[in-house]
């Protein structure tokens, strides 16, 4: 009944018009009006006779919900014998209102899925913006200095409180691969402007460098793949920590708590955290990832660091402590060296290619034994159990 253009082949043969039509004979009473009138459409079709006609029981399951014990207690104060149908226009409207407050209730059902689906909805559409602007765009490098930029602010909040510079220090050097001159006494009197300053300059100095040994095209391919793959990893990742929040969000109310406000406040904390794990998961990518190069590359890189550059001039004047270029080509090579088992793996024998020397038999081609058997019902069938 719910299909497009349902009953327009059924044909009334002449005799059947005379008869009366088509003749509709109901067993009982859906919970929606909507599927009851469709199925009295199947008769009367384009100005063809027909009638319909239900026949329902107090036993039926939408009579028991909510109305079987009235209408039995009127049936037996009128002594009416059991088996005969019924008709009058109270069992009808009241058949009508049970259907109602189905709906209504059905109704709601989904307005309160809704409710909750819309806080999911506006963070799959700022996700889902952030993931079609990483796949449009050539390049991604101030997406991922803006993330160092809120990162920054936040280790600033974290470890100036604390007057924890070691810690700032680590975490620069963790994640950025890079250092920041600053003592005790200048960090205690640096506002957050300043450290987040100083630490994208480190940055920006420790990345052209990358991209001076790596080449520009593969940095852009490079945080291009950093943003997309964090993005992917972590939606899934907070997909399934909201669906775990939204089964046991509702024995809040036990506690006096509206569960739709509890898990807007859960939405809201949880997309924060994925905010600042995208931030830190593209620039983890974006700073620590190196292609494993040769020996031979290794050496010409190192011949070209000999040569001095302006940048690390600039770099040593504006005084922050990353090391000369020499540094930072041999902590380059370091990161990629292969590692001991890759490098036996790489000493071992390429595997020949497999060449079948006979003729293979299909599954559903006869027996090669003569039996008139399909292979796989025949010899192929000890074949296939081991």
């Amino acid at each position: 009944t719910n299909m497009a253009g349902r009953g327009t082949d059924i044909k009334l043969d002449p005799e059947v018009k005379k008869n009366g039509g088509l003749a509709i004979i109901g067993s009982e009473r859906h919970e929606a009006r909507r599927i009851d009138r469709q199925l009295r459409g199947r008769a009367g079709r384009q100005g063809d006779p027909g009638t319909s006609i239900f026949f329902i029981s107090l036993e039926d399951k939408l009579m028991r919900l909510f109305a079987a014990e009235r209408i039995a207690k009127l049936m037996n104060t009128f002594k009416m014998p059991e088996g005969e149908p019924i008709t009058h226009p109270m069992i009808t409207k009241t058949v009508e209102n049970a259907q109602k407050k189905i709906e209504e209730n059905n109704f709601s059902i989904r307005k309160h899925l809704l409710d909750y689906d819309d806080v999911m909805n506006m963070q799959r559409e700022l996700i889902y913006m952030k993931r079609r602007n990483a796949l449009r765009g050539d390049s991604l490098r101030g997406e991922l200095f803006d993330y160092i930029t809120d990162l920054a602010s936040i280790w600033y909040e974290d470890f100036h409180e604390n007057k924890d510079l070691k810690g700032l220090k680590n975490q620069v050097r963790s994640l950025l691969l890079c250092e920041i001159n600053i003592s005790e006494k200048e960090f205690d009197e640096m506002t957050v402007e300043q450290v987040t300053q100083e630490i994208v300059h480190a940055a920006e100095e420790f990345y052209h460098r990358k991209e001076d040994l790596l080449g520009r095209d593969f940095m852009i391919q490079l945080e291009k793949y950093a943003v997309l793959q964090t993005i992917d990893d972590k939606w899934k990742d907070h997909l399934r920590i909201m669906d775990e929040i939204k089964e046991g969000i509702n024995l809040r109310a036990y506690g006096q708590k509206d569960p739709l406000l509890e898990y807007k406040s859960e939405a809201v904390e949880q997309f924060g955290s994925l905010l600042k794990d995208i931030a830190l998961g593209s620039v983890s990518i974006a700073f620590k990832y190196f292609p494993q190069i040769s020996q031979q590359e290794q050496v010409q890189h190192k011949q070209k660091a000999d040569v001095p550059k302006v940048r690390s001039k600039n770099l040593n004047q504006r005084g922050i402590k990353y090391g000369r270029d020499e540094e930072t080509v041999e902590m380059i090579t370091r990161a990629s060296a292969p590692r001991p088992q890759e490098q036996e793996g790489a000493r071992a024998v390429a595997v020949e290619t497999y060449k079948r020397t006979e003729t293979k038999i299909g599954r559903n081609d006869p027996c090669p034994c003569g039996s008139g058997k399909k292979y796989k019902n025949c010899h192929g069938r000890d074949i296939n159990l081991n």
